[in-house]
């Protein structure tokens, strides 16, 4: 449920994060469902295909970028009759809504380092992407030592909404899994993407850069 690209930088606690500027897909967690002292869902939270009418995806984003994108979404979501269950909040500060989520869902055409998915992970949210760009490294880790850490969520293929659902289904029911992709995303980004790390990266390109002959 995503075009645009651009992101806006905010702070949110000790942590710097950027909210997305798209429009973002993901699976609300229900006010009543309370969550275990690993911080997963019970099973009030989870999304059940028999009871879908009581679950709710919320599209997270500012719509104006791309009014007749945004336009083309609720219609789709009017003719498909589910306006009960899918809701889009427009922007939302993220400390505001990840909160509130199971599962960030990222179905984009295409990426570079979608920085949303960090947010999450910075969160403690598990996060489902299609495969693209550097999605699946964020997801599954880059070297061996990230990888070590576990999956963050579920990477799945590009437009192929069953196996979306499927990977959303795969996390929600399953606590343990749900719980192993939450300690799984906190551990990749404070590890891995720290702010310390990224600046020394940038710095490493433009030394590169600088020794290079004509």
């Amino acid at each position: 449920m995503r075009r645009t690209k651009r992101r806006t930088p905010v702070r949110s606690g000790a942590r710097a994060t950027l909210v997305a500027a798209t429009l973002t897909f993901a699976l609300h967690r229900p006010a009543h469902a309370q969550a275990s002292n690993t911080g997963a869902p019970d099973s009030n939270a989870t999304v059940h295909a028999s009871n879908v009418m009581q679950r709710e995806g919320w599209i997270v984003g500012p719509t104006s970028e791309d009014a007749g994108y945004a336009a083309e979404c609720r219609q789709l979501v009017q003719g498909l009759g589910l306006e009960r269950n899918v809701k889009f909040l427009g922007f939302r500060p993220p400390d505001e809504i990840l909160p509130q989520l199971g599962v960030l869902a990222l179905t984009s055409m295409s990426e570079a380092l979608p920085l949303v998915v960090l947010e999450a992970f910075a969160a403690g949210l598990p996060v489902l992407t299609t495969d693209v760009g550097a999605c699946r490294e964020l997801v599954e880790g880059r070297t061996a030592q990230d990888r070590a850490l576990g999956p963050a969520g579920v990477v799945v293929p590009i437009a192929n909404p069953e196996a979306t659902a499927r990977g959303a289904l795969a996390l929600l029911r399953d606590r343990e899994r749900w719980s192993a992709a939450r300690g799984a995303a906190i551990r990749r980004v404070e590890t891995h993407y720290t702010q310390g790390q990224m600046i020394e990266a940038y710095r490493q390109v433009y030394r590169e850069a600088s020794a290079w002959r004509a």
